[in-house]
């Protein structure tokens, strides 16, 4: 195996250090440019073990799709780094996907105004079950990014939200397996989805048996996730503390030890 000198991370909010130290003060492009970093986070302290480059694609609110998208754009534009990277990916809640918008965003009256000359939009955080409208007039925002806003009608059940984020892992884990790749993989949160997503804020469940979850190697997955094994060890806005970020990266070094040495 050769020498790690990067350590690719992303994810949700749980990999991107929500609630930390600092993390108030540092954005998407800063942390992964390599600009700012968040000290207490899992990701920064596992690239200091390889003495390797951090780099930290996880985003607040981001759906399976865009870790997805962003962990191939990445390798895409750096087949120089990929023998050379180790790849941790956290998977985030199946109900969540993006939509691309380019069209007009609301002032700050919430009225509509035509975008930027040159725009030509952008991806933007959304769950199934959104249209866009309510958040667009009512929060000023292009999409809803909360279950409450959204259409029961079009909410998937849980066996599609599995069978969704079980797609985007096998492919990723082909890639990598093809290519030579160290990876690890985890859920960001194990809690079980409840059959009315409306009434429930978020959550996940893996199928593991299901006939796509039986394609997936799981030996390179952590067995519990992030949130699961932090239990009541959280910050304020309920995503794991510092502490467990310690206990995290030794588990994540530990379990590539154990696959890749």
């Amino acid at each position: 195996m050769s020498e790690i000198k990067y350590v690719y991370v992303n994810g949700c909010s749980y990999a991107n250090g929500n609630g930390l130290s600092g993390s108030s003060d540092i954005n998407h492009y800063e942390s992964m440019g390599g600009i700012k970093t968040i000290p207490e986070r899992y990701s920064y302290l596992l690239a200091k073990k390889f003495d390797a480059v951090e780099l930290n694609d996880a985003l607040g609110g981001g759906s399976n799709q865009r870790i997805y998208r962003k962990t191939f754009d990445w390798a895409s534009k750096n087949p120089d780094k990929l023998n050379n990277t180790l790849f941790v990916i956290q998977w985030s809640y199946g109900s969540r996907n993006e939509l691309w918008y380019q069209g007009a965003t609301p002032d700050e009256t919430g009225q509509p105004t035509p975008p930027s000359p040159g725009w030509k939009g952008n991806w933007y955080n959304s769950y199934f079950g959104h249209d866009g409208y309510t958040s667009f007039f009512t929060k000023k925002k292009p999409f809803p990014t909360s279950p409450e806003e959204s259409n029961p009608d079009y909410i998937l059940p849980n066996k599609q939200l599995s069978d969704i984020t079980l797609r985007y892992a096998l492919s990723l884990q082909s890639f990598f397996k093809l290519n030579n790749i160290p990876y690890i993989m985890f859920d960001g949160d194990m809690t079980v989805r409840p059959p009315n997503l409306i009434d429930w804020k978020d959550g996940s469940e893996l199928n593991r048996n299901s006939k796509l979850g039986k394609l997936i190697d799981f030996s390179c997955w952590v067995d519990v996730g992030f949130k699961n094994y932090a239990k009541d060890r959280l910050t304020e806005c309920n995503h794991p503390n510092a502490e467990v970020q310690i206990e995290w990266t030794d588990k994540l070094y530990s379990l590539y030890q154990e696959r890749y040495k």
